[in-house]
């Protein structure tokens, strides 16, 4: 019988055992119960009665302290489906929160370690300005049509990265062109209601008076 070397990962405190022999990911089936406080036995007799649905298998396994066991696993695509055979009515009172835990979390902690799933990196939003320490920075100034102008500060410099600038552009942009559009329309709304004014006949009464 080969021997797999056994990965342990922490799940809430509780330590569950796993390893990869071919393409199936195997759980100890012992790591579970202790777990979740129930008795190994039982489950594993329950187990060994449905063992044509569940393909559980004895395997061994070498721990952190270099030493072969054997150890009774389940496959990690089967494990939900045991999982959820037990009822957490049924289990002490103390163990019913922590069965109700693994039944929702434990296949996803265990999978995503296999699969590296949500492991990749989200796309990042444009960072805050990052304050250097005090330097001597010259910053040069270029404009359409006109020769390059050079400042130099001394202290500290707030360096934006550039994905903020663009944000900040594109977002001062719409903001120009809302208050462009507000000004043109005050503008023409002023000017309709001036030339209504002096159009009407009171106005126009009063200029001949006047």
């Amino acid at each position: 019988m080969a021997e797999s070397n056994l990965i342990t990962i922490d799940f809430h405190g509780k330590q569950l055992e796993t390893f990869k022999e071919g393409d199936t990911e195997w759980v100890s089936v012992r790591s579970l119960c202790e777990g979740m406080g129930l008795h190994t036995e039982a489950q594993q007799k329950k187990l060994n009665a449905n063992k044509e649905k569940f393909n559980t298998s004895l395997k061994r396994g070498v721990g952190k302290d270099g030493k072969s066991r054997e150890i009774y696993c389940i496959p990690l695509k089967k494990m939900p489906g045991w999982l959820f055979t037990v009822d957490p009515n049924r289990v002490k009172p103390e163990a019913r929160e922590t069965v109700e835990l693994y039944q929702e979390e434990c296949f996803d902690v265990l999978y995503s370690y296999w699969h590296g799933k949500g492991q990749q990196s989200k796309p990042q939003q444009p960072q805050l300005p990052v304050i250097q320490p005090e330097t001597i920075t010259t910053v040069i100034t270029i404009e359409p049509g006109k020769p390059p102008r050079s400042q130099t500060y001394a202290g500290k410099v707030a360096l934006v990265p550039c994905e903020a600038l663009i944000e900040f552009e594109k977002v001062a942009l719409r903001l120009h062109r809302d208050h462009m559009f507000a000004l043109e329309k005050a503008t023409q709304d002023f000017l309709e209601a001036g030339v209504t004014a002096k159009s009407t006949p009171e106005n126009t009464t009063h200029l001949m008076e006047a």
